[in-house]
């Protein structure tokens, strides 16, 4: 049997650009504690991040706070890794078995720089379609999630036809995010 686990967005000291996502509840956080990581997975996510040096990894343990009512990484307690592409697998594994949370940058970054300001090449560009919903800190109802895949299908099929570029939908917790890989672009 499987669940839809609800996320949410959490608040960190990282501001701007962090996406890590989080459960909504106690009873999301428990069904969370049973699911692993594909190994298969992200290694097409790598596939399509592109070859690099290191990759940025970000993540923590989400807690819950009483006073927000809602899990959430507390501030200062958000980890940022630099790894080799050979590291990333099991690195994400000792995490996930301790109930931590990883992302993988999108693009390539400067060593040691995880800001906006860091990005030293683009390996993909994405686009976040959230569902339409009053309250953005509550969890997209399933027909306001159909609403965000039909204007995600519309964008990728529109931007198909009059490009010719192919993306890659996937869920992203309130919504679709399309990703399209690029050959690497670098701001040098």
């Amino acid at each position: 049997m499987t669940e839809e686990i609800k996320t949410a967005p959490h608040d960190c000291e990282r501001g701007e650009g962090c996406s890590a996502r989080a459960p909504i509840n106690k009873k999301d956080s428990d069904l969370l504690k049973n699911i692993r990581f594909s190994e298969e997975d992200l290694s097409i996510h790598l596939s399509i991040l592109g070859n690099r040096e290191t990759y940025c990894i970000v993540g923590g343990k989400h807690e819950w706070s009483e006073t927000k009512d809602k899990y959430e990484i507390p501030n200062g307690k958000v980890f940022t890794k630099w790894l080799p592409k050979d590291r990333i697998i099991p690195f994400i594994r000792e995490k996930n078995n301790i109930s931590e949370q990883c992302g993988i940058s999108l693009n390539d970054k400067e060593f040691g720089n995880d800001s906006n300001k860091g990005v030293t090449a683009i390996y993909v560009i994405w686009f976040d379609i959230d569902a339409p919903r009053a309250d953005k800190n509550k969890p997209a109802r399933s027909e306001e999630s159909e609403v965000a895949y039909t204007n995600a299908l519309k964008l990728r099929d529109k931007l198909r036809e009059e490009l010719g570029v192919v993306g890659i939908i996937g869920k992203s917790g309130n919504g679709y995010q399309i990703f399209y890989p690029l050959e690497r672009l670098s701001n040098n």
